[in-house]
Protein backbone atom coordinates (compact mmCIF):
# COMPACT_ATOMS: atom_id res chain seq x y z
CA UNK A 1 0.00 0.00 0.00
CA UNK A 2 1.14 3.29 -0.90
CA UNK A 3 1.69 6.44 1.56
CA UNK A 4 0.54 9.69 0.58
CA UNK A 5 3.51 12.45 0.97
CA UNK A 6 4.23 15.49 -0.09
CA UNK A 7 7.33 16.87 -1.74
CA UNK A 8 9.89 19.76 -1.53
CA UNK A 9 13.26 20.67 -2.84
CA UNK A 10 15.42 22.41 -0.39
CA UNK A 11 16.56 26.28 -0.98
CA UNK A 12 19.76 28.03 -0.83
CA UNK A 13 20.46 30.65 1.32
CA UNK A 14 22.16 32.72 3.55
CA UNK A 15 21.31 32.59 6.82
CA UNK A 16 22.11 34.65 10.17
CA UNK A 17 23.57 33.34 13.13
CA UNK A 18 22.43 34.47 16.38
CA UNK A 19 22.95 34.06 20.19
CA UNK A 20 19.92 34.73 22.30
CA UNK A 21 20.03 35.75 26.21
CA UNK A 22 17.36 36.40 28.94
CA UNK A 23 15.97 39.26 29.70
CA UNK A 24 13.60 41.01 32.33
CA UNK A 25 12.38 44.52 31.93
CA UNK A 26 12.81 47.08 34.89
CA UNK A 27 12.00 50.53 34.92
CA UNK A 28 15.22 52.30 35.48
CA UNK A 29 13.35 55.74 36.58
CA UNK A 30 11.16 56.29 39.28
CA UNK A 31 10.44 59.65 41.14
CA UNK A 32 9.04 60.37 44.79
CA UNK A 33 6.52 63.02 44.79
CA UNK A 34 7.12 65.06 47.71
CA UNK A 35 4.66 67.51 49.82
CA UNK A 36 5.75 70.98 49.69
CA UNK A 37 4.05 72.25 53.23
CA UNK A 38 3.16 70.63 56.23
CA UNK A 39 -0.59 70.02 56.55
CA UNK A 40 -3.67 68.48 55.95
CA UNK A 41 -4.59 66.01 52.80
CA UNK A 42 -7.84 67.55 50.98
CA UNK A 43 -7.83 65.57 47.97
CA UNK A 44 -6.15 62.61 46.23
CA UNK A 45 -6.58 62.79 42.56
CA UNK A 46 -4.61 59.74 41.46
CA UNK A 47 -4.47 55.68 41.82
CA UNK A 48 -2.47 52.63 41.76
CA UNK A 49 -2.05 51.82 39.50
CA UNK A 50 -2.95 54.97 37.59
CA UNK A 51 -1.57 56.94 34.59
CA UNK A 52 -0.62 60.54 35.20
CA UNK A 53 0.86 63.18 32.61
CA UNK A 54 2.85 66.06 33.16
CA UNK A 55 1.95 69.01 35.56
CA UNK A 56 -1.39 66.88 36.48
CA UNK A 57 -2.74 67.69 39.72
CA UNK A 58 -2.60 65.21 42.26
CA UNK A 59 -2.86 66.24 45.65
CA UNK A 60 -4.67 69.37 47.45
CA UNK A 61 -3.00 70.11 50.67
CA UNK A 62 -4.46 72.51 53.46
CA UNK A 63 -1.24 73.89 54.99
CA UNK A 64 -1.26 73.67 59.13
CA UNK A 65 -1.26 77.64 59.37
CA UNK A 66 -4.80 77.39 56.82
CA UNK A 67 -6.52 74.82 59.37
CA UNK A 68 -5.26 77.29 62.35
CA UNK A 69 -7.18 79.65 60.91
CA UNK A 70 -10.19 77.71 59.81
CA UNK A 71 -10.60 76.82 63.57
CA UNK A 72 -10.41 80.37 64.60
CA UNK A 73 -13.03 83.37 64.11
CA UNK A 74 -12.11 82.95 60.53
CA UNK A 75 -15.05 80.40 59.98
CA UNK A 76 -16.48 82.48 56.88
CA UNK A 77 -13.56 83.28 55.30
CA UNK A 78 -12.52 81.09 51.80
CA UNK A 79 -9.55 79.07 52.90
CA UNK A 80 -9.18 77.58 49.40
CA UNK A 81 -6.22 80.24 48.28
CA UNK A 82 -4.79 78.78 51.32
CA UNK A 83 -4.31 75.15 49.88
CA UNK A 84 -1.35 74.09 48.10
CA UNK A 85 -1.75 71.41 45.25
CA UNK A 86 1.60 69.06 44.52
CA UNK A 87 1.37 68.24 40.44
CA UNK A 88 2.87 65.55 38.74
CA UNK A 89 6.42 65.74 37.17
CA UNK A 90 6.37 63.94 34.25
CA UNK A 91 4.15 61.02 32.30
CA UNK A 92 3.87 58.19 33.97
CA UNK A 93 2.51 55.58 36.31
CA UNK A 94 1.74 55.86 40.07
CA UNK A 95 3.14 52.83 41.81
CA UNK A 96 3.05 53.48 44.90
CA UNK A 97 0.12 55.67 47.47
CA UNK A 98 1.50 56.73 50.21
CA UNK A 99 -1.55 59.06 51.62
CA UNK A 100 -5.60 59.51 51.59
CA UNK A 101 -7.25 62.18 51.90
CA UNK A 102 -7.41 63.49 55.97
CA UNK A 103 -3.39 62.22 56.50
CA UNK A 104 -1.51 64.80 57.94
CA UNK A 105 2.02 65.07 56.48
CA UNK A 106 5.10 67.14 56.87
CA UNK A 107 7.01 69.03 54.51
CA UNK A 108 8.94 66.71 52.48
CA UNK A 109 6.73 63.62 53.06
CA UNK A 110 6.85 61.14 50.25
CA UNK A 111 2.62 61.19 48.76
CA UNK A 112 3.65 58.94 46.08
CA UNK A 113 5.65 57.41 43.33
CA UNK A 114 5.77 57.57 39.98
CA UNK A 115 7.29 55.51 37.18
CA UNK A 116 8.43 57.07 34.12
CA UNK A 117 7.49 54.79 31.58
CA UNK A 118 9.90 55.82 28.66
CA UNK A 119 12.39 54.36 31.56
CA UNK A 120 11.57 50.83 30.69
CA UNK A 121 14.64 49.09 29.68
CA UNK A 122 15.40 45.18 29.18
CA UNK A 123 18.31 43.87 31.75
CA UNK A 124 19.80 40.76 29.54
CA UNK A 125 22.40 38.39 31.82
CA UNK A 126 25.01 37.72 29.88
CA UNK A 127 27.30 34.52 31.18
CA UNK A 128 30.88 35.70 32.82
CA UNK A 129 32.90 33.23 30.22
CA UNK A 130 31.69 35.18 27.33
CA UNK A 131 33.23 38.30 27.73
CA UNK A 132 33.09 40.84 25.00
CA UNK A 133 30.28 39.06 23.28
CA UNK A 134 27.98 41.79 24.04
CA UNK A 135 29.22 45.47 23.75
CA UNK A 136 27.61 49.13 24.51
CA UNK A 137 26.12 50.01 20.70
CA UNK A 138 25.06 46.35 19.76
CA UNK A 139 21.97 46.25 17.40
CA UNK A 140 19.50 43.06 18.95
CA UNK A 141 16.35 41.91 18.49
CA UNK A 142 13.66 41.75 21.33
CA UNK A 143 11.38 39.06 21.17
CA UNK A 144 7.68 39.85 23.33
CA UNK A 145 5.72 37.08 24.82
CA UNK A 146 3.03 38.17 22.56
CA UNK A 147 5.64 36.77 19.60
CA UNK A 148 5.97 39.86 18.52
CA UNK A 149 9.53 41.48 17.28
CA UNK A 150 11.34 44.77 17.72
CA UNK A 151 14.89 46.76 17.72
CA UNK A 152 16.56 47.13 20.41
CA UNK A 153 20.11 48.59 21.28
CA UNK A 154 22.48 48.17 24.31
CA UNK A 155 23.24 51.27 25.98
CA UNK A 156 25.45 50.40 28.78
CA UNK A 157 26.34 47.57 31.38
CA UNK A 158 25.13 47.19 34.98
CA UNK A 159 27.31 47.84 37.64
CA UNK A 160 26.98 44.73 39.69
CA UNK A 161 26.62 40.83 38.26
CA UNK A 162 24.38 38.87 39.41
CA UNK A 163 25.45 36.59 42.16
CA UNK A 164 23.59 33.35 42.26
CA UNK A 165 24.21 32.89 38.63
CA UNK A 166 27.81 34.70 37.78
CA UNK A 167 26.61 36.67 35.09
CA UNK A 168 27.12 40.29 33.93
CA UNK A 169 24.00 42.46 33.44
CA UNK A 170 23.71 44.94 30.52
CA UNK A 171 20.40 47.08 29.50
CA UNK A 172 18.82 47.25 26.44
CA UNK A 173 16.87 49.83 25.20
CA UNK A 174 13.92 48.98 22.94
CA UNK A 175 13.73 51.75 20.45
CA UNK A 176 9.80 51.15 19.99
CA UNK A 177 7.79 52.53 22.99
CA UNK A 178 6.03 49.20 24.83
CA UNK A 179 3.84 48.68 27.28
CA UNK A 180 4.71 46.03 30.06
CA UNK A 181 5.34 45.27 33.71
CA UNK A 182 8.60 45.30 35.47
CA UNK A 183 10.14 41.88 35.77
CA UNK A 184 8.31 40.13 32.76
CA UNK A 185 10.83 37.42 31.30
CA UNK A 186 12.01 37.35 27.41
CA UNK A 187 14.35 36.87 24.94
CA UNK A 188 16.76 39.54 23.49
CA UNK A 189 18.33 37.99 20.24
CA UNK A 190 21.90 39.18 18.44
CA UNK A 191 23.33 38.62 15.18
CA UNK A 192 26.72 36.71 15.72
CA UNK A 193 27.66 36.17 12.01
CA UNK A 194 26.22 34.83 8.44
CA UNK A 195 25.91 31.85 7.00
CA UNK A 196 26.38 31.44 3.00
CA UNK A 197 25.07 29.23 0.75
CA UNK A 198 23.21 27.03 3.04
CA UNK A 199 20.91 23.60 2.26
CA UNK A 200 17.69 24.39 3.79
CA UNK A 201 14.64 22.39 4.42
CA UNK A 202 11.15 23.00 6.56
CA UNK A 203 11.60 21.45 10.27
CA UNK A 204 9.08 19.22 9.32
CA UNK A 205 11.52 17.45 6.64
CA UNK A 206 13.87 16.17 9.05
CA UNK A 207 13.38 13.33 10.90
CA UNK A 208 15.21 11.98 13.91
CA UNK A 209 15.33 9.23 16.93
CA UNK A 210 13.89 9.52 20.13
CA UNK A 211 16.93 11.11 21.46
CA UNK A 212 17.71 13.19 18.77
CA UNK A 213 21.00 12.45 18.20
CA UNK A 214 20.66 11.26 14.50
CA UNK A 215 18.39 12.43 11.93
CA UNK A 216 17.79 11.69 8.44
CA UNK A 217 15.33 12.93 5.37
CA UNK A 218 13.47 10.90 2.82
CA UNK A 219 14.65 11.36 -0.74
CA UNK A 220 12.63 10.80 -3.91
CA UNK A 221 14.47 8.60 -6.03
CA UNK A 222 11.50 8.68 -8.68
CA UNK A 223 7.73 9.35 -8.44
CA UNK A 224 7.14 6.44 -5.95
CA UNK A 225 9.96 5.57 -4.28
CA UNK A 226 11.56 7.35 -1.40
CA UNK A 227 14.97 6.42 0.66
CA UNK A 228 16.50 7.34 4.10
CA UNK A 229 19.78 10.45 3.26
CA UNK A 230 21.17 10.23 7.01
CA UNK A 231 22.17 14.42 7.62
CA UNK A 232 23.57 16.32 10.03
CA UNK A 233 21.35 18.95 11.26
CA UNK A 234 22.71 22.55 11.33
CA UNK A 235 21.23 25.75 12.79
CA UNK A 236 17.23 26.43 12.62
CA UNK A 237 16.38 29.51 10.74
CA UNK A 238 12.30 30.47 11.76
CA UNK A 239 10.38 27.60 10.25
CA UNK A 240 13.57 26.23 8.19
CA UNK A 241 16.82 24.07 9.49
CA UNK A 242 20.00 23.66 7.78
CA UNK A 243 21.32 20.38 6.54
CA UNK A 244 24.87 19.52 7.05
CA UNK A 245 26.88 16.66 5.04
CA UNK A 246 24.09 15.18 2.99
CA UNK A 247 25.13 15.50 -0.40
CA UNK A 248 21.90 16.91 -1.29
CA UNK A 249 20.87 19.60 -3.64
CA UNK A 250 18.80 21.86 -4.44
CA UNK A 251 17.14 19.76 -7.09
CA UNK A 252 16.89 16.76 -5.16
CA UNK A 253 12.91 16.08 -3.80
CA UNK A 254 12.28 15.57 0.03
CA UNK A 255 9.48 14.03 1.69
CA UNK A 256 7.86 17.22 4.03
CA UNK A 257 4.68 15.67 5.05
CA UNK A 258 3.82 12.06 5.46
CA UNK A 259 7.34 10.84 6.24
CA UNK A 260 6.88 9.58 9.77
CA UNK A 261 7.70 6.36 10.09
CA UNK A 262 8.02 5.36 6.69
CA UNK A 263 10.88 2.57 5.81
CA UNK A 264 13.85 2.78 3.86
CA UNK A 265 12.76 2.27 -0.24
CA UNK A 266 9.62 2.86 1.09
CA UNK A 267 6.74 3.11 -1.94
CA UNK A 268 4.61 6.43 -1.68
CA UNK A 269 2.48 8.43 -4.06
CA UNK A 270 3.30 11.84 -4.20
CA UNK A 271 0.10 14.59 -3.38
CA UNK A 272 0.39 17.47 -5.25
CA UNK A 273 0.35 20.72 -2.86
Amino acid sequence: MKSDVKVISPVIKTIEQTAAFKGTTRYLQTNAIRSQVGGIVKAVNCQVPGSVSSRQPLFVIQPVEAAALQKSDFRNQDFRSFQDTVFSYRNGIISDLKVQAGDFVQAGDVLATCIRTSSLRILIDVPAEQPGSIRTGMSCSILLPDGQIIAGRVTGQWPSATGQNQTQPFVVEPLKTINMAENISLAVRFKTGEIPDALLVPKSALLGNELQTSFWVMKMVNDTMCVKVPVTKGPEADSMVQLLQSGLTNSDRLVYEGGYGLPDTATVRIIKK
